[in-house]
């Protein structure tokens, strides 16, 4: 049968025991799910809540009346949004979609290879300094990015790659490669 342990607050069987940490671990599963999957949802919901809605008390998780009218007035033309005269934001927005795109596609391009080449390098080739490069390596990955912003600016202004594909995919590069 069980074996019984003794804890501070009593008497355990190991099958409750057993029972306890499984509950435990299904809950913090559970916790993670809603830490990271809940801004999704949110953002979901506020994109189909009216505004009224979002600032009415108490909140609704789940909107009372759902309505399109926010991507309407994404992606439709010119007419009323909340009792004001506008127009589509879809030609700006297609802009930021499309620079999005490019830049971490071409960052992610650059990382890949960067990233695929070095790590063929350092665990099949033998060279000088390949311990003392790869200590070096994760050893800046220490280094907080926000030590490291005003002299990056300063670099990108002075080549003039300020508001360019080639600058930020420099930056997001930088940023997201191990290296």
């Amino acid at each position: 049968m069980y074996r019984e342990v003794q804890y501070g607050w009593g008497v355990m069987s190991r099958g409750v025991r057993s029972g306890l940490v499984t509950a435990l671990k299904w809950l913090s599963v559970a916790a993670i799910l809603v830490w990271s999957l809940g801004p999704v949802y949110w953002s979901i919901v506020t994109s189909l809540s009216r505004a009224v809605d979002l600032s009415s008390r108490p909140l609704h998780l789940i909107p009372p009346r759902l309505t399109l009218q926010h991507y309407d007035h994404l992606f439709g033309a010119s007419g009323t949004f909340q009792g004001t005269a506008t127009q589509s934001v879809w030609p700006e927005y297609s802009r930021a979609l499309v620079n999005s795109l490019v830049t971490s596609g071409l960052a992610t391009v650059v990382v890949l290879v960067l990233t695929v080449a070095a790590g063929y390098a350092f665990t099949r080739l033998q060279f000088w300094g390949r311990d003392a490069i790869f200590a070096a390596i994760v050893a800046t990955m220490a280094i907080p990015v926000y030590t490291v912003m005003i002299p990056v600016f300063r670099i990108m202004v002075s080549l003039k790659l300020i508001d360019t594909y080639l600058g930020i995919t420099l930056i997001y590069a930088t940023a997201f490669a191990p290296l």
